[in-house]
């Protein structure tokens, strides 16, 4: 029986071959009194980030780890908390051991730091930019070279970010600034060259734009591209789309939205040739894709009702669905590595549904 409600996973997928789907799934190893476990990143080593908390949902209440094999390091442990902090997230890790996210105290007004943990050294430091107008910040992705993409909180009566880069080294690097007509922006993900993909937004209005961050300072938006390629029909009900992933070799996914949430299409951008979709136009999909060379790991079925979701992955294209973990519902997977590695999580029959 289990004492979970959300438990982490690893999936061995068909990284080399579209024609048939062997897999293999299993529950990441944890300790009893923990009653959530998700893993969100792993890397080419197979080092996987994620996190645990020991009160169920919704006092949830994070602590970052990496499993290694059957083995896990609590990172609170291994490598400390920075600046006092007693809690933290992980959201990315580097093939060299760099684990990407955030360390904040446990309290009525929290403030979230960016939080760079080295497992190599067994290190942790604030990488938190501390520019005058921002209060909180999170980092999403980071690089083998330590550059990494996040957002800065912008303090208010309504809720608005910046969109962050750091640079090799997890230097101080620059805000983000949207697209014009919009407020705030965010990041998806990041290339070894500098250039950044994330999206322009106002949280006061429906819709938001997927943006792209040159290194010379250029911005500018796939918004049109993205609509261009969606059938009229469903292009009519889109008002959001957001790059969340981008390739060394140009390659760009993310996500086109209603302001219903009831479709949720998955684009690709090939470095040459147009945007195409990883599932039918028409269909439901919850999650991003995260493209690793030739695999994308994410998540399919009714977002609206937030019911059937399925771990799913695609192989050049071709999409395999995942079977369900016995006794568990919902399943997704968050991210993946360039061996046909993927990380999620499973939510135990009968409890709500939080993603």
């Amino acid at each position: 029986m289990w004492s979970r409600t959300i438990v982490a996973l690893l999936a061995i997928l068909a990284a080399v071959s579209a024609q048939d789907s062997p897999w293999a799934l299993r529950v990441l190893p944890a300790r009893e009194e923990w009653t959530i476990t998700i893993a969100y990143a792993v890397n080419d080593q197979g080092l996987i980030a994620g996190n645990y908390s020991v009160a169920p949902y919704p006092d949830y209440v994070s602590h970052p780890l990496v499993w290694s094999g059957d083995a896990y390091s609590i990172l609170a442990e291994t490598c400390g908390y920075p600046d006092g902090r007693t809690s933290g997230h992980a959201n990315d890790i580097s093939n060299t051991g760099l684990v990407a996210g955030s360390s904040t105290v446990v309290s009525a007004d929290p403030v979230d730091i960016a939080t760079v943990w080295d497992t190599t050294s067994g290190t942790v430091r604030s990488v938190h930019p501390g520019l005058p107008g921002y209060s909180y910040s999170h980092m999403w992705r980071i690089l083998d070279d330590g550059s990494a993409v996040g957002r800065l909180g912008v303090p208010g009566p309504v809720f608005a970010t910046k969109g962050y880069y750091w640079g090799p080294g997890t230097s101080l690097g620059r805000v983000l600034e949207p697209l014009p007509g919009w407020e705030s922006s965010d990041t998806g993900g990041l290339d070894s060259g500098g250039r950044v993909v994330g999206y322009s937004f106002s949280s006061q209005v429906d819709g938001g734009e997927a943006t792209v961050w040159e290194p010379d300072g250029r911005v500018w938006s796939l918004h049109a591209e993205v609509l261009a390629a969606i059938p009229l029909s469903l292009a009519e009900r889109v008002d959001f789309t957001a790059a969340t992933h981008i390739e060394s070799d140009g390659l760009i996914a993310g996500v086109a939205v209603d302001a219903a949430y009831t479709l949720r299409l998955m684009w690709v951008r090939p470095p040459l040739g147009q945007i195409y979709f990883l599932d039918d136009a028409g269909s439901s999909s919850a999650g991003a894709p995260v493209w690793k060379g030739r695999v994308a790991a994410g998540a399919i079925g009714n977002v609206a009702g937030a019911t059937d979701v399925r771990a799913c992955f695609w192989v050049d294209g071709v999409l395999h669905v995942l079977p369900r973990l016995a006794g568990f519902g919902k399943m997704r997977l968050w991210g993946g590595n360039r061996h046909g590695v993927a990380v999620g999580d499973a939510v135990l029959e009968g409890n709500t549904w939080w993603w």
